[in-house]
């Protein structure tokens, strides 16, 4: 993410979260890149408000993991917010947003695909935010409830039938 900033224009890049490694590497690309972009860092655990604050602030949320294969957290706090993403081509949080057309898929370690997928997102900013309120439909706690109040109907209907 931090090497996409030199493929962007007028952007600001927060990178929010404690790291799970050495942030030599991380501080010196800032250093590096900063001159393209402004690169904010707050590397520590981000509390609730503070969270409420980034999220409230941004356009796009980026998460180009390398090391999960499974969900992220931030993904769903994101599309909560209605936020559109650009994430990672592999791994489960790929697949969430390929399936519904919330965000666009990169591959995590080529900073030119990152910041094409985020200038995709830009550019077609509202077609992205209404797949999010389609998928928030989906995904919401009502239908969620319905839709196993259906399977647990089924069941019985089964076992009655047995």
């Amino acid at each position: 993410l931090v090497r996409a900033s030199k493929h962007l224009n007028g952007v600001r890049i927060v990178i929010a979260g404690k790291p799970d490694m050495n942030t030599d590497r991380l501080l010196e690309l800032v250093r590096e890149n900063s001159k393209y972009n402004e690169i904010r860092l707050d590397l520590d655990w981000i509390p609730d408000d503070k969270k409420e604050i980034y999220f409230r602030e941004a356009d796009v949320v980026v998460l180009p993991y390398t090391r999960i294969g499974l969900q992220s957290g931030v993904l769903f706090d994101a599309l909560c917010y209605g936020i559109p993403c650009v994430v990672s081509r592999e791994g489960m949080m790929g697949s969430i947003v390929s399936k519904y057309r919330i965000g666009v898929l990169v591959s995590p370690t080529d900073p030119f695909s990152i910041a094409e997928g985020i200038k995709k997102v830009l550019n077609q900013y509202s077609i992205y935010q209404n797949n999010i309120i389609k998928y928030q439909q989906i995904a919401s706690w009502e239908h969620v409830a319905e839709e196993l109040i259906l399977v647990f109907k089924e069941a019985i209907d089964e076992d009655r039938r047995i």
